[in-house]
């Protein structure tokens, strides 16, 4: 996977080197309420950064997914923690409120242990 990944980055650094070296014509653009006039090269650069800037956005989401997708699993233990918790406080409680009645007879005398 490593090498398939330094031969897809050594092409998109021939084809960046291309672009910006091989493009000498104008180009004229069209924005609706006016026109930009640049060379090709700055074109292709244009379109390097706006694909760099949506790589870095879909990370950014990806990474914010992960972080809300952790904190409701994190969210989702600590309730079934809790529930637990709260079920062994009242099963304890049940069992000291037995101990006690049996403890106890019908004359107030204790019984021994």
């Amino acid at each position: 996977m490593v090498v398939i990944g330094l031969v897809i980055i050594l092409i998109a650094l021939v084809l960046g080197v291309a672009g910006v070296l091989g493009g000498t014509d104008t180009v004229r653009l069209d924005l609706g309420v006016g026109h930009v006039t640049m060379s090709a090269s700055a074109v292709f650069l244009l379109g390097a950064l706006a694909l760099l800037l949506l790589v870095i956005g879909l990370g950014t989401m990806r990474v914010g997914f992960r972080r809300a997708r952790e904190h409701r699993q994190d969210r989702r233990r600590v309730n079934r923690l809790s529930r637990e918790l709260d079920k062994a406080r009242h099963d304890a409680g049940m069992d000291q409120e037995k101990r006690t009645s049996d403890d106890v007879v019908e004359d107030d005398t204790p019984r021994p242990i």
